[in-house]
């Protein structure tokens, strides 16, 4: 699944989890329904700015946003790396 559709299905999947429409959705941020749909449809990636706005609007990090479903869970894949890493941070 490319990047596109991957945060298409995520911003769609969250939008419909709260019960919202495309035009409510777009009323609570600020923004035409028109742009949201443009993510909803895979006609667009979000830019970085409004990739942090849609995963503040759905309490998500945008890791989330970007995150491929069906692959291993990243902590359980960076576990080692993360235990290194704060291992090193606090010598």
């Amino acid at each position: 699944m490319d990047r596109t559709r991957m945060v298409a299905n995520n911003v769609k999947f969250y939008r419909q989890m709260n019960g919202l429409s495309c035009e409510q959705m777009a009323k609570k941020m600020g923004c035409s329904a028109r742009w949201i749909s443009k993510f909803d449809t895979h006609y667009l990636t979000p830019p970085i700015d409004t990739a942090y706005e849609l995963a503040a609007f759905f309490g998500l990090t945008v890791y989330d946003l970007f995150w491929f479903v069906d692959q291993p869970e990243p902590e359980k894949k960076l576990a080692v790396i993360g235990s290194k890493a704060a291992t090193a941070a606090t010598e």
